[in-house]
């Protein structure tokens, strides 16, 4: 009988290994199916660069332009801008301190350069001029041509922001988080001058 019983044992835990590996290799292959198909419908899309003064802002704006731009990095300062997008557009591997942009998903070697470049309307226009007046864009030659990533032109407008129907709209709830009818109007505004420069550069 203890024979019989150290048999049936052995068998059990030669199931439950198997059934393991199984499990593990299951696992593995649905995330690798995953993350290769989010790489898919990132890599086919117009990689851009953005600055702004949120990061609730910048992630609505990242989900929102998907799957025609590819949200690569998201700067939350002028220091941040000047520091990160010139090592980007050199190819470094660089993590953003928003911790937002595609390119944290990809390895070292795989990182999307921009085609188009982005600042929000937080920032004054002072400091959108200082941001393209003191970054080279070409990396320092690196970079030509169709290469050279292009700035988005801006339309900030004076006064409180307005919703689609022309009436001024809140920013912000009273709880503090940003009014959905805000980050819509802010990201249907970002669809648009991204599709005029995209149309511009021959991109779309």
């Amino acid at each position: 009988m203890s024979h019989e019983f150290t048999m049936i044992q052995r068998q059990l835990t030669s199931k439950a290994r198997s059934i393991s590996r199984i499990l593990i290799l299951q696992s593995n292959f649905r995330y690798q199916n995953r993350f290769y198909s989010k790489m898919a419908i990132q890599d086919t899309s117009i990689p851009v660069f953005t600055a702004g003064g949120s990061a609730e802002v910048g992630k609505a704006i990242k989900e929102g332009l998907l799957p025609e731009y590819d949200v690569i990095h998201l700067s939350l300062s002028v220091e941040s801008v000047k520091e990160d997008l010139p090592r980007i557009l050199r190819g470094d591997h660089v993590i953003p301190s928003s911790g937002l942009g595609s390119n944290l998903d990809r390895p070292a070697d795989a990182q999307r350069l921009p085609k188009l470049l982005v600042a929000g309307g937080g920032f004054s226009a002072e400091e959108f001029e200082d941001m393209k007046n003191s970054i080279d864009l070409t990396a320092g030659g690196k970079l030509t041509g169709s290469q050279i990533p292009l700035w988005v032109e801006r339309n900030v407008v004076a006064g409180p922001p307005k919703g689609p129907d022309g009436k001024p709209i809140n920013i912000k709830l009273p709880s503090g988080e940003f009014s959905p009818v805000f980050v819509g109007v802010v990201v249907a505004n970002a669809r648009t001058k991204l599709d005029e420069a995209a149309r511009e550069c021959g991109l779309i």
